[in-house]
């Protein structure tokens, strides 16, 4: 890892931009996971079997998959374990999201292209058929039809029932330890007319109303006699979650070593037909530069976007395997954002707007990507992606987009009454330096990035430090909601770039620090918008809305977009199927019950 002190030489030679990367020549990587070796199972190639290992019969199709060891779903409970019937839809979460779809079904699924496909519905609800009706009264009420043939993995049929009491059971606060998901907050109640029929009801309009997600289903022949005699601590506490899960989706659990590797065995009786590929073997991983070198030597045959590499390590994959080794293929997922903040109004940036301008100009986010990101991504000034309809609009708009510009923030600087001494601080009237800290979580990539970060305000003359928190940490909601200074942290969905500014989404003491407004920020007029986007129903104007919303941010310096993240998947010649993903789906499992072995 580079000095603090070398990247303010760095920084000062931006001018030739012959910057030295920040990890050893022969690192592979600076993973998001601690390091560690937990692993104790020595993987295998394509179609091979590991010790301890259900054995795998001749002819069999095994694939090995590669997953870091923090996303292994070991946690028992509903928020935990396999599947998260609070959020599972739009959290951002890839790795718990490439569980989900490998071991469990919704209504619902979104495509590679971002486009909400039915799954076990039979269709989306529309506003055009009378599916999705909205009342004068401003109510709504959505018909879900269930597709014929969907069975539990012990053979059970599903029935509308099954998603009445996911949803009862995702809504109740003392079994839950999260808040649900919006939509499952919104709706109103939920009824099975009968067993292919579920209606949903909200007491106002919705925009994400026709989201699976609301409305997740759990098996009630298993689960619902625990739950109705009030024994929630010994659900909660169930193994059902973990090594006893019941699901819907394409495999089923099978032999399962904690700390090593989980195996999915193809489900027979699955909605969409049998998967092509038999036995898929999740490997965990704690030192990811591991588990590229698994990759790399052939005992893996897939690193999906659930295995969160970013830019270096899969660009160090692609130069590895040239034009015959295998595929690397990018998985858009948000932007990083660089958050202040806004709940101390004592702090300068807070209330002076032109010192926050100043902080946004000061920082040069083309040098962190051509750094930290090896050059191959953009810098961003908005927490929304190029691909959707209403950036677009938005730079009809006209937002402020904050690039470096070092003369202008120190003028902005100046007029707000902070001063340049002789030792190259600045400082107000009163003598104090002008500085804050910059936090992230601990892991080692996080780390240089805060550092690179805290070491361009050094040079340019503020008390910057990097103050890391433990990934592990057992309040790290807390921490992040609580941070002095800024934090460096994603907005790793469409969901979570609008809720981020939103007065509602605001981490408190009283609902358990839970949300993804981190800064506190808050703007009546953001609010106005947000709140009226919540209920427009048309595409068009919704895209509009959120082009004036990410307006608002953007001229008020709500946060400092860095750059836009993007995933990866990365796969072995000979395995088909992999492709892209949704940024509010970032799991190449989506499809996992269409790839194949050649």
């Amino acid at each position: 890892m580079i000095a603090f002190r070398e990247w303010n030489s760095v920084a000062r030679r931006r001018a030739t931009r012959t910057l030295t990367l920040l990890c050893g020549a022969g690192l592979l990587l600076t993973s998001c996971a601690p390091a560690s070796t937990s692993n104790s199972q020595a993987p295998t190639g394509t179609n091979g079997q590991s010790a301890g290992s259900a054995p795998a019969s001749r002819g069999t199709k095994t694939i090995n998959m590669g997953m870091q060891l923090q996303e292994e779903p070991v946690g028992r409970g509903s928020s935990t374990g396999i599947i998260n019937i609070t959020g599972p839809g739009t959290t951002g979460n890839s790795g718990g999201t490439e569980h989900r779809l490998m071991f469990h079904a919704g209504l619902t699924i979104f495509d590679d292209h971002n486009v909400l496909q039915p799954h076990i519905a039979q269709q989306v609800p529309n506003l055009n058929d009378g599916s999705w009706k909205v009342n004068d009264d401003g109510t709504m009420e959505l018909t879900w039809k269930l597709k014929p043939n969907v069975f539990w993995h012990d053979g059970t049929p599903l029935t509308a029932s099954d998603f009445v009491f996911g949803t009862t059971v995702a809504r109740d606060g003392e079994f839950v330890a999260n808040p649900p998901a919006v939509g499952t907050r919104q709706l109103s109640d939920v009824l099975a007319p009968d067993p292919q029929t579920l209606l949903v009801h909200f007491a106002t309009p919705f925009v994400g109303a026709n989201l699976g997600d609301n409305t997740p289903a759990l098996p009630g022949h298993i689960l619902k006699e625990t739950y109705d005699r009030g024994d929630k601590n010994g659900l909660q506490n169930s193994t059902y979650w973990t090594t006893d899960f019941v699901g819907l989706g394409p495999y089923k659990v099978g032999h399962w070593v904690l700390g090593s590797f989980l195996e999915g065995m193809a489900f027979d009786q699955y909605f969409l037909g049998r998967p092509k590929i038999d036995r898929v073997i999740l490997r965990y991983y704690g030192d990811a530069n591991t588990m590229v070198a698994s990759l790399l030597a052939g005992d893996l045959d897939i690193l999906p976007a659930g295995a969160q590499l970013d830019t270096r390590p899969l660009s160090t994959i692609r130069q590895s395997w040239g034009t015959s080794g295998g595929t690397v293929l990018p998985i858009p997922k948000g932007t990083r954002n660089f958050i202040p903040q806004q709940r101390d109004q004592t702090q300068p940036w807070v209330r002076d707007p032109g010192v926050r301008q100043a902080i946004a100009l000061i920082l040069d986010k083309q040098l962190i990507v051509d750094t930290l990101q090896d050059g191959a991504t953009t810098p961003a000034y908005t927490s929304i992606t190029p691909a959707i309809p209403a950036f677009q609009r938005l730079e009809q708009l006209s937002p402020r987009k904050w690039q470096y510009d070092p003369v202008q923030a120190a003028r902005l600087l100046t007029d707000a009454g902070w001063t340049k001494g002789t030792d190259g601080a600045y400082r107000n009237a009163a003598g104090q330096q002008l500085g804050f800290d910059v936090t992230s979580s601990g892991q080692p990539k996080n780390v240089q990035e805060i550092e690179a970060i805290a070491a361009q305000y050094s040079v340019f003359g503020m008390q910057v430090a990097p103050t890391p928190y433990p990934a592990s940490a057992s309040n790290a909601s807390e921490i992040r909601m609580t941070f002095k200074g800024f934090l460096v942290w994603p907005a790793s969905s469409f969901t979570s770039a609008l809720e981020g500014f939103s007065s509602s989404s605001i981490g408190t003491e009283q609902n358990r620090y839970r949300g993804s407004n981190y800064g506190g920020y808050s703007n009546p007029e953001y609010d106005r918008l947000y709140g009226e986007y919540a209920v427009t129903l048309d595409p068009q104007k919704s895209q509009d809305l959120v082009a004036q919303m990410m307006k608002v941010v953007a001229d008020d310096v709500g946060a400092i977009p860095l750059y836009y993240v993007a995933l990866g998947v990365a796969f072995r010649t000979g395995l088909v199927g992999p492709g892209g993903a949704a940024p509010d789906q970032p799991a190449n499992a989506w499809n996992i019950n269409t790839w194949d072995l050649q």
